[in-house]
C-alpha cells in the first residue's frame, strides 16, 4: 500500500514538472489570449509529448512498467499455488451443467421449431393484406388524395 502511493505521488510530481517544463519552454506565462493563441500552444504542447516520454517521464513508466510486470507474476505464481484448480473445477462444473441443459434442450428445439415457422408463415399471410392497406391509407394521407 505505501508503496504504491509513493509511485503515485511521484508519476504525479514527474508529470508536474514535465508539463511546468513543457510551460517555461514555450515562454508561456499566462492563458492564451484568443483562439488562435490557444491552438498554437496546444500544437506545440502536442509537438513536445514525444520528447517528454523520452525523458523523466518516460523512465518513470519503464520503472511503473517493472513493477508492474513483477507484481503481474507474483500474483500468477500465488494464484496458480492457490485457486487455479479449484477455479477450473468450478468453470469446468458449471460449463458441462450448461452444456447438458443445451443438449437437452435441441430435443425441444427440434420438435417446437417447425410448429413455430408454420404458425408464423399463417400469421405473416393474415397481416400482410392489412400492413398493405395500411400503408397505402399512409401514403394517401401523406399525398393527400
Amino acid at each position: 500500500m505505501k508503496l504504491s502511493l509513493f509511485v503515485v505521488f511521484i508519476s504525479i510530481s514527474v508529470l508536474m514538472l514535465a508539463y511546468t517544463d513543457i510551460a517555461a519552454a514555450q515562454g508561456i506565462t499566462g492563458p492564451p489570449e484568443t483562439l488562435d493563441d490557444l491552438k498554437q500552444l496546444g500544437i506545440k504542447t502536442l509537438n513536445l509529448i514525444p520528447s517528454i516520454f523520452k525523458g523523466e517521464i518516460g523512465k518513470a513508466w519503464e520503472e511503473a512498467k517493472a513493477i508492474w510486470s513483477k507484481m503481474y507474476q507474483e500474483f500468477k505464481v500465488w494464484w496458480d499455488a492457490n485457486w487455479a484448480a479449484k477455479f477450473n473445477s468450478t468453470v469446468n462444473c458449471w460449463w458441462l451443467k450448461i452444456k447438458t441443459w443445451l443438449n437437452q434442450r435441441v430435443g425441444i428445439f427440434e420438435q417446437e421449431f417447425p410448429r413455430e415457422r408454420d404458425e408464423l408463415k399463417k400469421s405473416i399471410k393474415q397481416e400482410i393484406p392489412q400492413i398493405k392497406q395500411d400503408l397505402i391509407k399512409k401514403f394517401k394521407q401523406i399525398w393527400g388524395e
